[in-house]
């Protein structure tokens, strides 16, 4: 019986039999295909991994809210706020953790062949881009809100309602 597949083996340099080394193999801790970019073939494929892969997300949220209502004589007054600070996590992040090779055609290159795929079968590649490490991407966001509320009945007839709503928010 054929023992289960690992999640990462699709993607793993050991199972693809790719072993050429990394410079920094501490960010690849998953041992990950390196990414290949061929920008001169119209159209043309990339193998490329998403910066955050695999992804460890997170998302927590603190909120408060209170509203307050007073009745006076003619008139109704309502007061309210609501707090909310928001934590989120996509994990380790970095570009190029894995490796990033460009085989895109060089005329400054004497050995390019012209061709990006055929760059990539001789192994002649432009550039090559290692990110040294993985950082964890951490973004906190604040947000409050408050308003202020008078319903003042004039007449029977006549009723006023004014007020006032604010917001104040911080990016991520």
């Amino acid at each position: 019986m054929r023992e289960r597949e690992n999640y990462f083996d699709p993607v793993k340099r050991s199972t693809n039999g790719f072993t050429l080394g990394q410079l920094y193999p501490g960010a690849n801790v998953y041992d990950i295909m390196p990414q290949a970019f061929f920008n001169f073939v119209p159209d043309g494929p990339g193998i490329s991994a998403e910066p955050r892969f695999p992804d460890h997300q997170g998302y927590e949220r603190f909120h408060f809210l209170d509203n307050f209502s007073l009745i006076r004589g003619k008139h109704t007054f309502k007061f309210g706020i609501y707090f909310e600070r928001n934590w989120a996590t996509d994990g380790p992040h970095a570009d190029c953790f894995d490796g990033c090779f460009d085989f895109t055609h060089d005329i400054n290159n004497p050995i390019d062949t012209g061709w990006d795929f055929s760059n990539a079968l001789i192994g002649n590649f432009k550039t090559y881009r290692e990110s040294n490490t993985r950082l964890p991407y951490q973004a906190q966001s604040n947000m409050a809100e408050w308003f202020a509320q008078d319903t003042f009945k004039v007449t029977r007839k006549l009723t006023i309602d004014i007020g006032l709503r604010f917001s104040w928010f911080t990016p991520w």
